[in-house]
């Protein structure tokens, strides 16, 4: 997918394969992510270091990172180099070294992550939340246990490797000032010879939508956590932009209800936010906040008051084009560089949408 934007002479490049912690095993979690560390320290070819060297004359530098549903390799190099750094690209997915004595460090960072993202308090709340709510999926599976990391091998890491890597799965992005046939002959010349792999393939999650309430303690802390919702309709939903405004209007935005409410008029918390997580075909909205410890149930009574209000009193004219006028200006922003226009076409791949979810984005909002 090649997208001649701007006049900078640069371009981005992103390797976007159709695999991440979606394709985990209740057993493997994180694991995908210690294929791309490996991926990262260089190929058959080639070691990290020489990689890393080879893209910084290029202007750029590797990046490899896993999500939920995608695995991104990438890198925005000067406009010349941009065939030279597809086909560096190339070597490092097709062709990993995956060494053998480098996994025990990789390991130990990653038990490093857990160790210090499990002692603040709105990791362990989402680990809990996200837990209930997808109970038999790796939506629910946030966090690995040191144990569980220390116990990988490197025959795993290969196999998850070879079962979820591949052409079928793969599309190269390339976004900013480049030479068209250049490009295409890169990508043709260097991905072309790849293996098939296996088909795109999503395993699609059911969502809990009982009443439940977990509790984690922590004695003496000056604040509470909140993180409080529920499962609502997916983004292949013709209403999800009018649930997009919602959210910002009820809590997803600076000047939303519940943020005018239990910060500006209650002084409760300094940063309440309501998001949106759109999963494959299935989604969650819900109210995160860290509260002062005394107002934890006023603060709850007061989020759920919002929501009931939102059902029984319409916002006036000039409270819902202000929402209007944001959602729209963060749209054109999300698409104001390359990676964000990237960012926008793999969310449509991933989650099936068509070209119209783009072009009538800003209309929709208005409507």
């Amino acid at each position: 997918v090649m997208i001649p934007w701007g006049s900078i002479p640069k371009a981005t490049i992103s390797v976007v394969i159709k695999t991440g912690n979606i394709h985990e095993q209740e057993n493997e979690v994180w694991l995908s992510d210690l294929v791309s560390d490996l991926l990262q320290e260089g190929s058959t070819s080639k070691t990290g270091n020489e990689i890393a060297d080879e893209i910084a004359g290029m202007g750029g530098e590797l990046n490899i990172g896993v999500g939920e549903h995608t695995t991104s390799a990438g890198s925005s190099v000067l406009y010349e180099f941009t065939p030279d750094a597809i086909k560096l690209i190339a070597d490092v997915i097709m062709n990993p070294a995956m060494p053998a004595e480098e996994l025990d460090r990789l390991i130990k960072d990653r038990q490093r992550q857990v160790s210090v993202s499990l002692t603040r308090p709105q990791p362990q709340a989402r680990q809990e939340f996200m837990a209930k709510l997808y109970p038999d999926h790796p939506y629910g599976r946030m966090f690995p246990t040191e144990e569980m990391l220390g116990s990988y091998t490197l025959d795993q890491i290969k196999s998850f490797y070879e079962d979820n890597y591949g052409a079928k799965r793969t599309t190269i992005y390339v976004a900013g000032k480049f030479d068209n046939d250049a490009v295409q002959k890169a990508v043709e010349s260097t991905f072309g010879a790849w293996r098939d792999g296996p088909e795109s393939s999503y395993p699609v999650a059911e969502v809990s939508s009982s009443d439940q309430v977990s509790i984690l303690d922590r004695p003496d802390a000056p604040q509470s956590t909140l993180m409080m919702g529920l499962p609502v309709l997916n983004q292949n939903n013709p209403d999800w932009i009018a649930l997009s405004v919602t959210n910002a209007l009820l809590g997803g935005s600076f000047g939303s209800r519940i943020t005018r409410n239990i910060r500006e008029d209650k002084g409760y918390t300094y940063s309440p936010s309501s998001s949106l997580d759109a999963n494959y075909q299935s989604a969650l909205w819900y109210e995160v906040a860290d509260v002062t410890t005394k107002d934890t149930g006023a603060s709850l009574r007061e989020i759920t008051k919002e929501i009931y209000r939102l059902q029984d009193e319409a916002p006036s004219n000039e409270e819902l084009e202000g929402i209007q006028n944001y959602q729209a200006g963060i749209f054109v922003l999300q698409n104001s560089t390359p990676q964000g226009i990237i960012g926008q076409m793999v969310n449509m791949d991933v989650h099936d949408l068509e070209d119209s979810y783009l072009t009538n984005y800003v209309k929709n909002i208005y409507a």
